[in-house]
């Protein structure tokens, strides 16, 4: 498997758990095979991928909802000529949204939550605990209203933020 070729074998399941409320749960596996970046090079071995979640649908109304879910990604380790040089920390992400029909228009707002464990990097004795997190944790907030017109044409219009985690890292306290 060369570069850019990626495997996603999926399995999602949804359970009705009574009067307007719907269980789900998914698992997914990603692999990434090994490439050599550059002529004369060894090869990189990017860490394959889990990702498992669980989800909740309430039906408010006839024409309200609430959805949730947690997911949870483990990366294992990228290696570069057969040596573990990396070590991602567990992924955690969760949201919380609500969706409201207007007839045939619908309005969503959305706000979840991501973060990550610390990771591990190459070190002399192997891999070592980094100092800090690389990758921030942040905050997603988004609302929409779709406006439908007729069966051709509709507008969305969209302001969404992210906000990021303080750290000693150059994105740290953005807000996009």
């Amino acid at each position: 498997f060369g570069q850019g070729f990626n495997v996603e074998p999926g399995a999602a399941w949804v359970f009705p758990a009574g009067e307007g409320i719907v269980l789900g749960l998914a698992a997914s596996y990603q692999y990434r095979g090994s490439y050599t970046p550059r002529s004369g090079l060894p090869s990189y071995d990017p860490g394959d991928e889990i990702t498992g979640s669980v989800g909740v649908d309430i039906r408010l109304s006839e024409t309200a909802s609430l959805s949730t879910d947690v997911a949870l990604t483990n990366y294992s380790a990228d290696k570069f000529d057969g040596n573990q040089v990396y070590a991602s920390g567990n992924a955690y992400w969760a949201n919380l949204q609500y969706k409201q029909y207007f007839r045939e228009d619908d309005l969503t707002v959305m706000v979840g939550v991501r973060t990550k464990s610390k990771g591990k990097t190459s070190g002399v004795s192997g891999l070592v605990d980094e100092k800090e997190r690389l990758e921030p944790g942040r905050l997603d907030l988004g609302v929409s209203y779709r406006r439908v017109f007729n069966t051709r044409v509709s507008m969305t219009f969209l302001i969404e933020g992210r906000i990021f985690e303080n750290t000693s890292l150059a994105l740290a306290g953005s807000q996009v």
